[in-house]
């Protein structure tokens, strides 16, 4: 099984999934949320439940992570967003390392050599963007990416997207700065990745020296 066919797979079922539930299953987490902002530690396992199950579940991610900082401020709105999404990438890694037990190990060479040059960078782009957050999860798992290497990335990816949600979910009074929200969050997951790719391209120059 090729690399490519585990990635087109994976997004796939989880643009199915999308398509299968609609928007009514969104609108109804998002609504169930808002029910429990008088209740904070109700509000912080709701909130852990969604953001984890983010992996197979078309649920509003992005939605509340910026809820988190509105309803229970800053930092604890970030540090509740990134330990979510990071546990949702655990299950999705194994998931995908499922997906190859017992398949043959010489695996696609040119799909391997892909991940291997892009991969960390790509998880790093993708961390904020739908159904690509979710595949890469599913084919690092598959193509046996070291689970430390893995998580590093991850966590660098997620970093800026949980902040930039918490923060201006923080400071919000307006529905309409999401969408402000959503654009500085993907346009921080751009920039660092480009500063991650020169960074590595700069050791490879001095390694060769």
């Amino acid at each position: 099984m090729k690399l490519t066919t585990v990635f087109i797979w994976s997004s796939v079922l989880i643009l199915l999934s999308f398509l299968i539930w609609g928007e009514g299953l969104e609108i109804s987490f998002k609504n169930l949320l808002e029910t429990f902002r008088n209740s904070p530690q109700k509000y912080v396992w709701f909130s852990f439940l969604i953001l984890t199950s983010d992996i197979i579940l078309p649920v509003p991610s992005s939605i509340t992570m910026f809820i988190n900082g509105n309803v229970i401020g800053l930092w604890p709105g970030f540090f509740l967003s990134l330990a979510s999404v990071l546990c949702s990438s655990v299950i999705g890694y194994f998931m995908g390392k499922g997906l190859g037990y017992g398949l043959k190990q010489n695996s696609n060479e040119k799909a391997d050599l892909l991940l291997k040059r892009y991969g960390p960078y790509i998880l790093i782009l993708t961390r904020g963007i739908p159904i690509l957050s979710e595949s890469f999860c599913f084919v690092c798992g598959y193509n046996k990416m070291t689970f430390i290497k893995y998580m590093f990335y991850s966590f660098l990816g997620y970093l800026p997207v949980c902040a930039i949600y918490s923060y201006f979910g923080s400071i919000s009074n307006d529905s309409e700065l999401f969408l402000w929200t959503f654009g500085g969050a993907m346009l921080i997951a751009l920039i660092f990745a480009i500063i991650g790719r020169l960074m590595s391209n700069r050791l490879k120059l001095n390694d060769e020296v």
